[in-house]
């Protein structure tokens, strides 16, 4: 076993010298070990892989990823940005707040966080510099504050973890809702506490310009009300959300 674990070692690192991509490199390193080391068929490999392809669950990631790539390509970010901007941007640390807020829906519509970094990374680092946040908390805060939305719907781990281990993915998404807000808001309050500890500037309260990004943003905010409310309570599987 210690000859195999060697080999397979060496395989994998000249495999990653090569170029090789990452999903082979796992594949196949745990198609070596299931046959050499548990003395199994690879058969059930295949068997196994058809069986969780032709789940009804698995049906809604093509569908949520299709709805996240609209998503991103249709500029709502940018508008996502201004609302959010123009709700909560008058508090200290606003910035840092619009941060989390909008990377959390983001990730939560679209169904990953690089995406979302993607997206709304090349918006909201530069804002965040040049409203005097330090580079390293702006950087920090861009790329850890999509994690929350991680956990919120349409979360494409959550449903291949319920499609893998056969559990109701509905349950799982309701599971993980108080985590993800607890992370969320950890976040809002650590930025609340940067911002008025190296008081950064904000951005002053508009009634038109609240009104004016909520007309520009009109179609897209019933979108999350109806996934969200729809599986949570029970109308909906994820399948038809999606």
């Amino acid at each position: 076993m210690i000859i195999i674990s060697i080999l397979l070692i060496g395989l994998v690192l000249g495999a990653i010298a090569c170029g090789a991509p990452l999903y082979t490199i796992i594949g196949g390193s745990a198609a070596l070990l299931f046959k050499f080391v548990a003395d199994g068929k690879l058969s059930f490999i295949l068997t196994d892989m058809k069986k969780v392809m032709t789940a009804p669950g698995i049906i809604s990631i093509p569908l949520f990823v299709f709805a996240g790539f609209i998503f991103a390509e249709s500029k709502s970010s940018s508008r996502l940005i201004r609302l959010s901007d123009a709700m909560i941007g008058w508090m200290p640390g606003g910035l840092a707040v619009v941060t989390v807020v909008v990377s959390t829906i983001f990730t939560a519509l679209t169904g990953g966080s690089g995406v979302t970094i993607i997206a709304c990374g090349g918006i909201l680092l530069p804002a965040l510099i040049k409203n005097q946040y330090d580079d390293d908390f702006s950087l920090g805060l861009v790329t850890s504050a999509a994690s929350s939305g991680v956990l919120f719907i349409p979360s494409l781990p959550i449903i291949i973890y319920g499609v893998i281990a056969e559990v109701d993915v509905s349950l799982l998404f309701i599971a993980a809702t108080i985590p993800a807000i607890l992370i969320m808001t950890i976040l809002m309050m650590y930025g609340v506490y940067y911002g008025a500890k190296t008081k950064v500037p904000t951005t002053p309260f508009s009634l038109k310009n609240l009104l004016e990004s909520l007309w520009e943003i009109k179609w897209v905010l019933p979108l999350p009300l109806i996934v969200v409310g729809g599986i949570y309570g029970g109308f909906i599987t994820v399948s038809e959300a999606a």
